[in-house]
């Protein structure tokens, strides 16, 4: 995962979990734990709850 976050544009992407990338684009909604893309709401990790707060606006 590490190695296909590196390949992406920084600006358009973020890691939100140890599983997720998600296209800050595509993400609908975003509260303290989930993130909405499309139709499925995604978990954020722990560890990237802070910097997925500062790059995706609620």
């Amino acid at each position: 995962m590490k190695e296909a976050k590196a390949r992406l544009p920084r600006r358009l992407f973020v890691r939100i979990s140890r599983s997720h990338i998600v296209n800050i684009a595509h993400a609908v909604r975003v509260d303290q734990d989930l993130v909405r893309v499309g139709g499925k709401e995604l978990r954020i990790g722990k560890v990237y709850k802070r910097h997925v707060l500062e790059q995706l606006p609620g």
